[in-house]
């Protein structure tokens, strides 16, 4: 193997490690997202229900 085979091996093997991270970061991205929706979610619901107790 040639120096310049390994060299095109090892920018082969670069460019899958970059794309698994891209794909991770963006299932990471997502979920957070998710989860953010979530918690909003959630606080308008606290935020309903303060309202609610206030008034009685």
């Amino acid at each position: 193997m040639t120096d310049t085979d390994r060299r095109i091996g090892a920018a082969g093997d670069d460019q899958r490690l970059i794309e698994r991270i891209e794909k991770s970061v963006t299932e990471t991205e997502k979920e957070l997202q998710e989860s953010k929706d979530s918690l909003f979610e959630h606080k308008k619901e606290l935020e309903l229900l303060n309202a609610a107790l206030a008034t009685k």
